[in-house]
């Protein structure tokens, strides 16, 4: 088994909600929806799919939250990453079994 640390994914509804929160986020989220292995599960499991036996612990990219967002809203913006990466290791414990 291959298990690879430290992958970045950008949960869609979190890089939603810090894409519209005028955090300034510049261009990061186009080049991060430009990508689509860091922003759709599906792409990234077509990539996973080249390797056998290989695994990803999931993180969250740059930028941290609390760089880009004030505190009200980085609490919320925690909890709905949180959430999501919560919900995906769930759904695809074989492929993500950690975040």
């Amino acid at each position: 088994m291959i298990l690879d640390i430290y992958t970045h994914l950008f949960p869609p509804k979190y890089l939603d909600r810090l894409s519209r929160s005028g955090t300034g986020l510049g261009g990061l989220a186009a080049r991060m929806k430009g990508t689509p292995q860091v922003v759709d599960v599906d792409a990234r499991f077509r990539e996973m799919d080249k390797y056998d036996a290989y695994a990803q612990v999931l993180a969250l990219p740059h930028p941290v939250i609390e760089e880009v967002a004030p505190p009200h809203q980085a609490e919320d913006l925690a909890r709905l990453a949180n959430d999501e990466m919560a919900e995906i290791v769930s759904r695809h414990p074989d492929r993500f079994p950690a975040w």
